[in-house]
C-alpha cells in the first residue's frame, strides 16, 4: 500500500517538480544580460550558477526524470507476465490498469511527453512558434502512438 501511495505521489509531482527545476535552471535574456528564470535577481552562467546547477538542479533531476522512472518500469516489467495477479494489481495497478496489457509500459511515455512539453515550455519561451509547433509534433506522435499499442 505505501509503495503504490509512493508511486501515486510521484505521478502526480513529477511534471511539477520537473517544471520547477528545469526553471530553476533556464535563463531569461532581460537587457543584455540572461537571468535565472525562477529568480531574476541571479544572473545565468555565473560560476555560483554552474555549481548550483551541476550539484543540486541536475543530480534532482536526473533522479526525477531518469533513475526513478527507470526503476518503476523495471519493477513493472519484471511482472509483466503477473499483472493480473492481485498483489501486483495492487501495488502497480495505478501504472497500467487503463491501458490494454500489452501496452503496461505506457505510462511512462506519458511521463516522457510530459517532462518534454516541460522543457520546450522552458527553453522556447519567447519563441512561441517554434514552442508551439515541437509541442504539437510531440502531441501528434504520441497519437500516433497510441494508435498502434
Amino acid at each position: 500500500m505505501i509503495l503504490t501511495a509512493l508511486i501515486f505521489l510521484f505521478i502526480y509531482y513529477q511534471p511539477s517538480i520537473s517544471y520547477q527545476f528545469i526553471a530553476a535552471s533556464s535563463c531569461r535574456l532581460i537587457g543584455d544580460t540572461e537571468y535565472i528564470k525562477s529568480n531574476v535577481n541571479k544572473e545565468c552562467y555565473t560560476s555560483e550558477y554552474n555549481i548550483y546547477s551541476l550539484a543540486f538542479i541536475l543530480p534532482i533531476l536526473l533522479t526525477v526524470v531518469f533513475l526513478i522512472p527507470y526503476f518503476m518500469y523495471y519493477s513493472l516489467s519484471k511482472k509483466k507476465n503477473n499483472l493480473k495477479a492481485p498483489s501486483v494489481l495492487l501495488t502497480y495497478g495505478l501504472l497500467y490498469n487503463e491501458y490494454k496489457e500489452r501496452a503496461y509500459f505506457w505510462e511512462f511515455i506519458k511521463m516522457t511527453q510530459k517532462v518534454m512539453i516541460i522543457i520546450f515550455l522552458n527553453f522556447y519561451e519567447t519563441h512561441i512558434k517554434t514552442k508551439g509547433l515541437f509541442i504539437f509534433i510531440l502531441i501528434i506522435i504520441y497519437g500516433i502512438m497510441s494508435a498502434y499499442s
